[in-house]
């Protein structure tokens, strides 16, 4: 931990929180303001942010409009303590360090709510945000209110709803990166048919070329589509309100981001050969012979031959969802319902082996469905008690089928350098020989959730008010997962043409762990009880402190991996379930808003334990799943806005963190799997094991921050905006074993715009993101079959462009 960074923190928290406490006599008082009053519904019903007792961030959909944020990728870097991106495989989505990690059995450890809905897979991320009104990012365990898997917390998302009476209305937005053939629409259109009935429809277009080029193929990549459409129906009855929206969202990408960063062997290839890592000793042979000018770990740049299965390398997304909201009364009491449906269809293919080699792919093929409904009732308004009950069910069904493809001749580069023409012969001295062949994995898993909870809220006094809930939950879900292998020598290399000759097995165990079986249906069963309190006391007008007590848990399940335990090849081990993941969060805060002096301020600190954290490494050949026995999270959250004029706005956040595992045997690097089976033949370091004690998980770099200007000015009668952005990491690992090759270094990036803002409402804009051009990368994996070796994701670098939007 750096202690310099923490105590500076400290030490700027304590000087402005003085200063916010006797901001009468420090900010001049202003007759206008650009600091707006910020309403959330965090807690289930609308409050003032400062009214909110948790540390929670929200950002609204005309700035998201004015810092070009089309997805979570773009929204992330502006929220400190948050990551969101794209993995090899699935999304990382993490707050405050805390995240699900890479497998498909994973339930999230962030779950996302879309006007009620809740986001429960990943790969709904992919996305686009369209139309948004605002996004409010709720930290650290919200297990009483949103229930399950919501351990890191919760990222809550209301989209724009129609507006009754008046005249239509409207917007469009027009944006264009020449540099990388990037260009984005969204519109909006607000149709009030009656007094009581009124239509939104809103939808987005996004396309472009990439960000990162492909020095092999010679072109950029990876290329994306996406589209997204959403009606929005709302009807005002006599004592009742229905709000309908149905959305389409559609992603299509080819090409990947992700390339070897870096390749080198611990120890000579002859040795690593000699204890069981042949696959490194194959293909850095390989590569240095074929491909001696490939420079690897340079930002940008790939050498990706896109190998692929079944699914071009990139892929397709089709993601639609139903949200059904009414409101009504009886009596005093308000009742509120949110019934959902959600749907997503994904095909992904990825070359595996991130390199100029035509080896390794790998293809999923989700299909998900979700329906929720969720029944709240609201006591009236109160002066001494009052609170918030609800029942919650959901029913799930996700189907994956996965498929591994071994180009096992390499198109002849094998033959050209080895006595042998695939690496079956190769490994079998010519007593077997197939030039592809592959593992295809199926995992199905329903589950059914059922929940209630009840949050009271006691105004003990003028000053003091005691929030106290308890949600009980309880789950059921069960699994039917099996994994064949083929080869084109038994038939062929598809799902269809099951093999089970020794030598296809072998050499698939040998080099990825994989085996085949056949287990029946697996069930299991979880009940839960997750309590929260939280005090306030209002010191001032302006001020109020507060502390709260929480305790949260994602759901325990089955191994979705392709490495599944197993005792034999009916019968799984232990291992392949995984227990629920526990979590127990304290955390205490101020939350100073003063509108005379266009100053607002909150601090937090918080403290969270975990038992059970689920964790996923891949070590280079397999997955290994297990959960880590303690983890232990500290850190300060500070978010500060002020107006000191009436044309200049400054804002700045930051998280520091202190994730720390206190207990947990984790898997091995690289390096210290080819150690250990040198010292103890053990091929491939099987059974390596390292203490983890002390070291910090993924995706927890102990500082972020962002911090932002805007200055208003007018220029003939129209009004001008500059604004500038910045914003920090510091390093942090992603490879899942704290491997040092496996950090990302600190970056700082930097946008800027200049806004013409016309009174006819015409604006045009001229920006320029990331214009550092910092390119550290998204995630730095253990490289498949090179143990010492990654690959890494590139994230983007800059984009300077143009915008047009238009308000009618």
């Amino acid at each position: 931990m750096n202690f310099s960074k923490i105590s500076y923190g400290f030490v700027s928290v304590f000087f402005v929180t003085i200063l916010g406490l006797n901001s009468a006599n420090v900010f001049a008082q202003n007759s206008e303001s650009l600091l707006e009053e910020i309403v959330v519904t965090a807690q289930k019903k609308e409050q003032g942010l400062a009214e909110v007792p948790i540390s929670i961030q929200v950002i609204s959909g005309d700035r998201m409009d004015d810092l070009g944020i089309t997805s979570f990728d773009d929204l992330q870097k502006h929220i400190p303590g948050v990551m969101i991106n794209k993995g090899a495989a699935s999304p990382n989505i993490y707050i405050r360090g805390v995240g699900s990690g890479t497998n498909k059995g994973f339930s999230q450890s962030v779950t996302q709510f879309i006007d009620g809905m809740p986001i429960t897979r990943g790969e709904q991320y992919s996305s686009p945000l369209l139309d948004v009104e605002r996004v409010e990012v709720l930290k650290g365990t919200q297990g009483v209110l949103f229930g399950k898997n919501t351990i890191g917390g919760v990222v809550n998302l209301i989209s724009r709803s129609p507006d009754l009476g008046g005249d239509a209305n409207g917007n469009f937005l027009l944006e264009t990166v020449p540099e990388w053939n990037t260009t984005k629409f969204q519109g909006a259109a607000n149709i009030p048919v009656s007094d009581t009935f009124a239509m939104r429809i809103a939808a987005s277009v996004e396309e472009t070329d990439g960000w990162t080029y492909n020095a092999l193929l010679k072109q950029d990549g990876p290329q994306n589509e996406k589209t997204a459409i959403r009606a929005t129906f709302l009807w005002e009855l006599d004592n009742l309100e229905v709000n309908l929206k149905v959305s389409s969202a559609s992603l299509e990408r080819r090409g990947q981001q992700g390339t070897i960063r870096i390749l080198r062997s611990p120890v000579p290839l002859g040795v690593m050969a000699q204890n069981g890592f042949n696959g490194a000793f194959i293909t850095q042979t390989l590569l240095a012979r074929n491909f001696p000018n490939i420079v690897v770990g340079k930002p940008g740049i790939t050498y990706q031959d896109d190998t692929n299965a079944n699914t071009p390398t990139g892929g397709d997304l089709d993601n639609d969802s139903f949200i059904l909201n009414m409101k009504s009364t009886i009596g005093d009491f308000e009742i509120r319902s949110t019934t959902s449906f959600s749907t997503y269809d994904y095909a992904w293919g990825l070359d595996a082996d991130f390199g100029p080699l035509p080896f390794l792919a790998t293809d999923n093929y989700h299909d998900f469905e979700s329906l929720t409904h969720e029944l709240v009732i609201v006591s009236p308004a109160s002066d001494s008690f009052e609170y918030i009950a609800g029942v919650y069910y959901e029913d799930n069904t996700l189907d994956i089928d996965n498929n591994g493809l071994f180009l096992t001749s390499m198109e002849g580069l094998v033959g050209g350098t080895f006595p042998a023409p695939d690496l079956f012969a190769l490994n079998t001295a010519g007593r077997f020989s197939a030039a592809e062949s592959g593992t295809h994995t199926i995992f199905d898993e329903t589950s059914q959730s059922l929940s209630a909870f009840i949050e009271g809220t006691w105004y003990v006094n003028d000053k003091t008010t005691v929030i106290a809930g308890v949600r009980v939950s309880e789950e059921d879900k069960d699994v039917k997962g099996s994994q064949v292998n083929s080869s084109s020598a038994t038939g062929g290399w598809g799902a269809n043409y099951p093999t089970l000759n020794p030598f296809v097995r072998g050499v698939h165990f040998a080099l990825l762990g994989r085996l085949p079986y056949d287990f029946p249906k697996q069930n299991r069963s979880e009940n839960h009880t997750t309590p929260s309190i939280k005090m306030t006391y209002e010191m001032s007008d302006t001020t109020r402190f507060y502390a709260s007590y929480a305790e949260g848990y994602k759901t325990g399940g089955f191994d979705g991996s392709e490495n599944a335990a197993q005792l034999n090849a009916t019968t799984p081990a232990p291992a392949f379930q995984f227990e629920p993941e526990e979590a127990t969060t304290l955390e205490i805060g101020a939350k100073i808003d003063n509108p005379e002096k266009n100053f607002r301020f909150n601090i937090a600190y918080f403290s969270t334990d975990y038992e059970d954290m689920q964790v996923s490494a891949f070590d280079g050949s397999a997955f290994r799943v297990s959960n880590a026995a303690e983890a232990e999270i500290t850190g300060i959250e500070i978010d500060s806005t002020w107006a000191p004029s009436s044309n200049l706005l400054i804002g700045a956040s930051a998280t520091t963190l202190d994730f720390e595992y206190t207990n947990f045997l984790g898997s091995c690097t690289g390096d210290q799997n080819v150690a250990y089976a040198i010292a103890n033949s053990s091929p491939g370091g099987v059974g390596c094991q390292q203490d983890m004690s002390g070291k910090a998980g993924n995706f927890a770099p102990e500082l972020s921050a962002s911090i932002f200007a805007e200055y208003y000015t007018a220029m003939a009668g129209n009004e001008l905006v500059y604004s500038i952005a910045a914003n920090y990491v510091d390093e942090f690992n992603s490879s899942g074993t704290a491997d040092p090759l496996g950090n990302h270094d600190e970056s700082t990036k930097v946008d800027v715009s200049v806004k013409y803002v016309m009174d006819n409402g015409l604006e045009l804009k001229l920006f320029g993101r990331n214009i550092t051009d910092e390119v550290v990368g998204t995630q730095s994996i253990a490289l498949p079959l090179n143990a010492g070796s990654f690959f890494q994701m590139w994230e983007k670098g800059k984009e300077v462009g143009l915008s047009v939007r238009k308000r009618f």
